[in-house]
């Protein structure tokens, strides 16, 4: 461990072969090593523990609490999913037949899982939203919605909704019903940048045909 101008650099000696990813949340970080699927969680920079995957890990998904989700893959199962505290002990497990999982959101504390993840065929690219229950042994995934070609780029849950950021939209989506409802429609614009936050969203565009290379910064609240 160093200081240096205040900052602290602390150093690990590695006793193998090491290929690092790094996720963090506020005071937790997980490291996982993708070479022999061990991950190391941290709080507040300290070690808390070390764990063995049985499998080829693909992303960890850390909440606000230091609870994470780690995506793995193994021979039987396209996408396994498993939940664990931030003390390292397993909640649960769930088994995904997906190809590719877009991103994963806690809700209701780690009792529920949303779950985007691409539905890719030959004639469609598209993307759906499933919700997964960790009490239930059976049935325990619940379709919500799907976005035919589309691509989900961001989503953030308020309340019981969660709204999706697409290709050409900002959409509120109900995780009881799925009903969708467009708050945000690009089509008829240029749009350069937008982004979307717990209670806000942005957007930098210019609608189509003017001629001007001037773009509009707009900021609402998901009231509005």
């Amino acid at each position: 461990e160093r200081t240096v101008n205040s900052l602290k650099t602390i150093y690990y000696e590695l006793q193998e072969i090491f290929t690092p990813s790094i996720y963090v949340t506020g005071k937790y970080m997980v490291i996982a090593n993708k070479t022999n699927s061990t991950i190391y969680m941290f709080e507040n920079k300290k070690e808390i523990f070390t764990k063995k995957i049985e499998g080829n890990i693909s992303h960890v998904y850390i909440n606000d609490d230091g609870n994470f989700a780690i995506e793995y893959s193994t021979g039987g199962h396209k996408k396994v999913v498993s939940v664990y505290s931030k003390r390292g002990k397993l909640i649960y497990n769930t088994y995904l037949e997906v190809s590719s999982i877009i991103d994963i959101k806690f809700f209701e504390g780690t009792k529920k899982l949303l779950i985007a993840s691409s539905n890719t065929n030959s004639f469609n690219i598209g993307c759906e939203l499933n919700i997964v229950e960790g009490g239930k042994e059976t049935d325990n995934i619940k379709k919500v919605a799907n976005f035919e070609n589309n691509l989900i780029y961001d989503m953030v849950i308020k309340n019981n909704n969660v709204i999706v950021k697409l290709d050409n939209k900002i959409v509120n989506c109900s995780l009881s019903t799925g009903n969708i409802e467009v708050i945000r429609n690009f089509e008829e614009s240029q749009s350069l940048f937008n982004l979307i936050a717990e209670n806000y969203y942005m957007y930098v565009d210019k609608k189509l045909g003017e001629n001007t290379n001037k773009y509009n910064i707009n900021l609402l609240m998901f009231d509005n």
